[in-house]
């Protein structure tokens, strides 16, 4: 049976990728298009060019996992070893230097969401397959599927609910979201709370290790 301990700590892990989700579905494209003046077209391409590496880096990602043999067994060790890439390169995606023109935006673009989706999926597919590995019992399977599917919840709310904290419209009334200044504490809040709870998730289904 597995402890009440290992599902919220299997769950909790899921915020990491509802996080990294909602914040690329929700601001990326606007960050770059309307902050920083990238062409519309180029911005799709760079995240169109993400998201094929992406269909390609899952499977990828399954074969790795599951042919991996070590005494943390096959999973664990991609979750903690991909907690920090991940946060570097989502703060970074939100960060991009001054001055740059149109093809430097773009490269940017193209080579931080890359690394953010790349880092993710060496996380995400892992968790998933753990959480199928965590008990051989259909009910139990299921509990664990719902504490992940509600901690996703949570870190989609987490992103929307950040707009107010991070994003406060100006005195004048002008949208907090225009402000360049407003993304870096914005990144690095989501960059911490992926690290911390990919990494709690990895402690604390450890013991759970085959």
């Amino acid at each position: 049976m597995v402890s009440l301990t290992s599902k919220l700590s299997y769950g909790i892990g899921q915020a990491a990728e509802g996080i990294k989700s909602n914040a690329f579905n929700v601001f990326l494209l606007f960050f770059y298009v309307q902050v920083h003046g990238l062409s519309a077209t180029l911005a799709g391409v760079a995240l169109f060019i993400a998201l094929c590496f992406d269909a390609v880096s899952d499977p990828v990602a399954g074969y790795l996992s599951d042919s991996w043999r070590s005494r943390w067994g096959r999973r664990h060790p991609f979750m903690y070893a991909s907690a920090i890439p991940l946060a570097i390169a989502f703060y970074f995606t939100f960060v991009p230097p001054d001055g740059l023109s149109q093809t430097g935006l773009f490269i940017w673009l193209t080579v931080f969401a890359v690394l953010t989706r790349g880092a993710m999926t060496l996380y995400h597919v892992p968790h998933m397959a753990l959480g199928a590995e965590l008990s051989d019992d259909y009910e139990e399977r299921t509990a664990i599927v719902g504490y992940r599917m509600a901690f996703a919840i949570i870190g989609s709310l987490l992103v929307f609910g950040s707009v107010a904290l991070f994003f406060p419209e100006s005195e004048d009334g002008a949208r907090g979201q225009m402000e360049n200044d407003n993304y870096p504490p914005f990144a690095l809040a989501c960059a911490l709370v992926m690290l911390i709870t990919i990494w709690v998730s990895a402690i604390g289904t450890h013991k759970d290790i085959p």
